[in-house]
């Protein structure tokens, strides 16, 4: 088996144009027609030597004896132009063509079995010493360029064979993490060490989301018109609510009729949680009632299980533990009573129809920023971590909606306003809603890449949301991501072997094979992560749309582990 020595990244744009491969060499040139006579001339004109002749040598007596045949004159001219194709075989008595040099790639067997390949010298195409395989008694033209050979199931495992070493500036420019990793005689690791989850640099993006027991007070017959900041005023710079980057105050509102219900908000402890609301008791003792607006409002302490109700209230078949869902168990002759997700479509269609028809709801038209809030606390309260429950179709609803209110939140601030107005659809409200989309566990890494270009997010802020370099190529990563922590050059090092090694692996299929899934790469694949779009077998169609995030990510993650344990040595 050849073993490829990966030195360095691959030579991709920054800026690739959807659906194509982006290589530095440029695309193949097209091929032109051209009749065996101009081919003959392009040849003769190319190596140096005249058009060759017809003579007498050539001619049959029959020929011979035909009127018009001119000896001397050109093989385009002569007979055989009229009855037969053109032999472009040399002639030792003519002018003949220059022959071709000798490539040698194969010659007798030697002493040990092996047959001599060319040297640097002998082979105008060989620019290294070769390599010899100890597998397959052949040896490479460069242990350089040539890609290691796809192992075929049933051959025993191989060893690894010497290679150079990576040169020292390039070692220079990686991180310590893809140095140790690539450290050994011959700068591969094994399969084991790459699966290993203190080097394997992809994780399934769900599994990041993590419940936490904050302590949750409820604020009862709050005004229709209230905002968030006259919540966070109430209470007081001195409560420990959570920071403003992990949204603590849901406002709830119903989403088909947009009318706004109870106010819950977040602290640190549930001992923080009850001091508020002790405070607030000792208030009203002393006769003071306490207002949000000019309304007086109930302040309790409440819970997890309680908000997480309150904000999917058509989440049927479910009983909530704190933050944590438990899928009660289907029951014969209640279909009502059948869990089918978190959230529907429907909802998330009426959270879009309040903001692009407000004149029809009228509790949204007197708070506009009501549904964008509501989809702030859909985003960040969602279990996310129950990815088992929760389908593509689903999340697409989710992102889908995101994608439109963060567009007519855009729209809306370039709109002219008049001087002194002001709105409650701004720069800070954008921001919240951009935020807690990239922060979202639940959407792919192209997602948040659409979400980021539409917004004019430059590429350095991407990376604060866990981004890979080329997110948009993340095409067929539906639901594993890069692991957090982990050094750029490392996911570039995996990736690359990836693309080989599936390249690699079409590459020895049947020509007509072969040919059908390079035709459905050029529509479906950028191929950064090579043919592994083929690897993971993806179902089509509805099977697709009712796939859960967490099937999604098993077929993923098994596709890596199979490609890297062909690609890489079993032991060193």
């Amino acid at each position: 088996m050849y073993i490829h020595q990966y030195q360095g990244y691959t030579g991709y744009s920054h800026q690739p144009m959807p659906n194509q491969p982006y290589y530095r060499c440029p695309p193949p040139y097209a091929a032109t027609y051209q009749s065996p006579v101009m081919q003959g001339q392009a040849y003769n004109a190319a190596m140096g030597s005249p058009s060759p002749v017809y003579t007498k040598a050539d001619m049959t007596p029959k020929q011979a004896a035909t009127p018009g045949s001119q000896l001397g004159t050109p093989y385009a001219a002569g007979p055989y132009t009229q009855t037969e194709p053109r032999n472009f075989a040399p002639r030792a008595h003519a002018n003949p063509f220059v022959a071709p040099p000798q490539f040698m790639l194969q010659g007798a067997p030697t002493h040990d079995g092996t047959r001599r390949v060319a040297t640097g010298s002998d082979d105008p195409f060989l620019s290294s010493p070769p390599n010899k395989d100890r597998d397959h008694g052949v040896v490479a033209s460069s242990s350089r360029d040539m890609l290691p050979t796809v192992r075929e199931a049933d051959e025993s495992p191989h060893e690894p064979l010497p290679a150079a070493p990576v040169a020292p500036e390039i070692r220079e420019l990686r991180s310590p993490h893809l140095n140790k990793l690539t450290d050994g005689p011959y700068g591969l690791p094994t399969a084991e060490e790459a699966l290993n989850p203190a080097n394997f640099p992809f994780i399934e993006s769900c599994a990041q989301y993590e419940p936490f027991a904050y302590g949750v007070v409820k604020i009862k017959n709050i005004p229709f018109t209230t905002k968030r900041q006259e919540i966070i005023a109430f209470f007081g710079r001195n409560s420990r609510i959570l920071n403003d980057l992990h949204e603590p105050v849901h406002i709830i509102m119903e989403r088909v009729t947009s009318k706004t219900l109870d106010a819950y908000v977040e602290f640190m402890t549930l001992q923080d949680a009850m001091k508020a609301v002790d405070r607030h008791n000792s208030t009203l003792s002393r006769g003071r009632l306490a207002r949000l607006g000019d309304r007086p409002v109930e302040v309790e302490l409440s819970s997890q299980s309680r908000l997480m109700r309150d904000l999917f209230p058509l989440a049927s078949g479910v009983m909530w533990k704190n933050s944590e869902p438990e899928i009660l168990a289907p029951i014969d002759g209640q279909p009502w009573t059948h869990f089918k997700g978190f959230i529907t479509e429907e909802e998330m269609t009426m959270l879009v129809k309040h903001v692009e028809i407000p004149h029809r709801s009228p509790y949204s038209k007197d708070c506009p920023q009501r549904p964008f809030e509501c989809m702030i606390s859909t985003i960040k309260k969602l279990p996310w971590h129950m990815s088992d429950h929760i389908t593509i179709r689903q999340r697409w609803a989710v992102y889908n909606v995101t994608c439109k209110l963060l567009q007519h939140i855009r729209e809306t601030i370039r709109r002219p306003r008049t001087l002194g107005q002001e709105s409650t659809i701004n720069q800070q409200l954008q921001k919240r809603l951009l935020e807690a989309a990239m922060m979202c566990p639940g959407f792919s890494v192209t997602q948040k890449d659409n979400l980021a270009y539409m917004m004019d997010m430059p590429d350095s802020k991407q990376h604060d949301f866990n981004q890979p370099r080329f997110p948009e190529l993340w095409t067929f990563e539906q639901a594993i991501c890069p692991k957090p922590g982990f050094p750029l050059d490392l996911l570039e090092w995996y990736i690359a072997i990836i693309r080989e090694e599936t390249i690699r692996t079409v590459n020895r299929k049947p020509i007509n094979e072969r040919s059908k899934i390079e035709t459905d790469a050029r529509k479906v694949s950028s191929l950064y992560f090579g043919h592994l779009w083929y690897e993971i077998g993806y179902p089509k169609g509805a099977d697709f749309d009712d796939m859960t995030l967490h099937k999604a990510a098993a077929l993923e993650l098994s596709a890596m582990e199979r490609v890297l344990q062909r690609g890489l040595p079993k032991t060193k």
